[in-house]
């Protein structure tokens, strides 16, 4: 039956050289080109224009949302200290929460921040430089940049003599994982429409056979690739 409680935001349409639009007012980091607006999942909203008494579907999602990141591992010495160098590049609202992200905390708490995100894999590292972030506007992009310095990145195999180490790819896991509930009757709800970009780059002092592999993983809910 029709009541109010049944709605749970309000947002704002209005119509502007022939094209609909559809803004959250709360969302107010978003930035750039009105059609790249990025809009939640909210499905249908009942317009209060003075003509419709039914549902509007509300169209969701811009295919800019999108996280792109480049983690280089620098090794001068086998053994010794590695130097990771990153670069993030969010756009679409993935740029909008790390803008929103940035204006609520103090560079302490983003730094101490970024630096336990890297510490979950490597208990022994230390920032070597301020996160540092770049925000365009224009193209609603927000670009991070980090550097750490890891201590004991590699095991030695004295029977192999040989030395080990291994990267996480950490960003694009957290998009990968798997329900705590595994005997459902509910769909399982992911982010989307989203693309999520995870290069790393190892570079050794010396060279290294490397065997080439691909994967490729294709699903109604999702695609994902990986190459080596």
């Amino acid at each position: 039956l029709p009541q109010p409680r049944a709605f749970n935001h309000c947002i704002l349409q209005f119509i502007l050289n022939d094209s609909t639009y559809w803004i959250d007012p709360t969302l107010n980091t978003q930035v750039g080109v009105l059609k790249q607006y990025y809009v939640p999942t909210y499905h249908h909203a009942l317009v209060i224009d003075g003509k419709d008494n039914g549902l509007t579907a509300i169209p969701f999602g811009i295919r800019s949302s999108m996280i792109d990141i480049e983690e280089e591992y620098i090794v001068k010495e086998l053994g010794g200290d590695v130097t990771l160098k990153v670069k993030t590049k969010y756009a679409g609202d993935e740029a909008d929460d790390t803008r929103s992200y940035r204006q609520s905390k103090s560079m302490e708490e983003i730094n101490k921040s970024y630096l336990n995100f890297y510490a979950t894999d490597f208990s022994d590292i230390r920032a070597a430089k301020s996160v540092y972030m770049i925000d365009d506007s224009i193209n609603n992009t927000v670009t991070t940049y980090e550097e750490y310095i890891i201590k004991n990145f590699w095991t030695y195999d004295k029977e192999g003599k040989k030395h080990t180490g291994s990267t996480y790819a950490g960003m694009l896991s957290n998009y990968l994982t798997k329900p705590s509930t595994k005997i459902r009757t509910m769909p399982l709800r992911i982010t989307h429409p989203r693309r999520v970009y995870q290069t790393i780059r190892i570079r050794l002092p010396e060279q290294w056979n490397a065997e080439e592999h691909s994967t490729e993983i294709e699903s109604e809910g999702f695609r994902y690739q990986s190459r080596s």
